[in-house]
């Protein structure tokens, strides 16, 4: 898990018909554990906006394997992907799917350009 900002960790979060709403956000690291329909608060990347979002809706990101999981600047870390706690999965790979529903940072290994 990634905790890089106040405690919280970095997310990505969909709409309810699977849409991506924000590809950067901070999230409470337990999101993923919560009710799929307990309303959580997230802070958008950048602007610090809180957002009010279901936490079934929350994605967090997952470092890429062997890399650092808790990095003190985002350019330590280059292939950060959303993972799924439940299924645990990473849910996209820019080699098998390009850019995929999921979005990958501009600057990760293999992100579509």
């Amino acid at each position: 898990m990634n905790l890089i900002n106040n405690g919280l960790a970095l997310a990505t979060v969909a709409s309810e018909n699977g849409e991506l709403t924000e590809r950067f956000v901070y999230a409470p690291p337990d999101v993923e554990r919560r009710p799929l329909r307990e309303l959580v608060e997230v802070r958008r990347c950048g602007d610090d906006t809180a957002l009010r979002v279901t936490a079934g809706l929350v994605a967090l990101y997952a470092p890429a394997i062997a890399e650092d999981d808790a990095p003190e600047d985002m350019d330590d870390d280059e292939s950060w992907l959303p993972w799924c706690v439940f299924c645990d999965e990473t849910l996209t790979h820019p080699d098998e799917h390009g850019a995929g529903p999921y979005p990958t940072p501009d600057f990760a290994e293999g992100a579509a350009s």
